[in-house]
């Protein structure tokens, strides 16, 4: 079984697969429910919120760009600059982009700031 997750308003909504076609979709207060039910049966999740972020830096990620290159021409805008680490932490958009144009030199678009609590989620402040 495959599981495609991408977070919503009232959580995370999964979409399953498995060797015939489709199978569910659910919806998730939070993710630890997901993998409870899916964790140990599931080949592959695949988690549409971006891991690995930049600390000081806009730098474009490698993976970003192979995504956009596989969506394009008709969904790569989809894939947008993921935020620095300490922009995903902040109490406020302005905050965030506060942050985001100080560490790098770009500014924080209002598409990454509505996902920062899932971000953050699963990218941990680092020590």
């Amino acid at each position: 079984m495959y599981i495609g997750v991408d977070g919503c308003a009232d959580g995370w909504i999964s979409v399953s697969y498995d060797g015939e076609g489709y199978t569910e979709t659910r919806l998730y207060e939070d993710i630890e429910k997901l993998w409870d039910d899916h964790g140990a049966s599931a080949e592959t999740i695949l988690i549409d919120i971006p891991i690995g972020l930049r600390e000081e830096s806009n730098a474009k990620r490698p993976c970003d760009d192979v995504a956009r290159g596989k969506l394009s021409p008709t969904r790569h805008s989809s894939v947008f600059p993921v935020p620095v680490r300490d922009a995903v932490y902040a109490e406020s958009y302005e905050a965030a982009k506060a942050v985001q144009e100080r560490q790098t030199d770009g500014s924080l678009g209002v598409q990454s700031w509505n996902i920062a609590d899932k971000i953050a989620l699963l990218n941990p402040r680092t020590a």
